[in-house]
């Protein structure tokens, strides 16, 4: 029951970063390619797979913070 409490004070969790692809035509190629092979965009596989082609293409990712309101 201690677990349980401690867990609920933590309902809210604030993502301040995000990731961008610093190429976007080639982000844009492999984001196809998943829609091509996958019936369900966005879906964690088509995202997995969209991502894993574009870094091994060569793709790389920035962080952009987000200001916090």
């Amino acid at each position: 029951m201690k677990n349980l409490l401690i867990f609920e004070e933590f309902t809210e969790v604030l993502l301040l970063e995000k990731n961008i692809p610093t190429n976007p035509n080639l982000w844009s190629q492999c984001k196809a390619q998943a829609k091509a092979k996958y019936d369900v965009w966005p879906s964690a596989y088509a995202c997995g797979f969209a991502a894993k082609t574009y870094k091994a293409k060569g793709g790389k990712w920035k962080k952009e913070k987000k200001n916090k309101k």
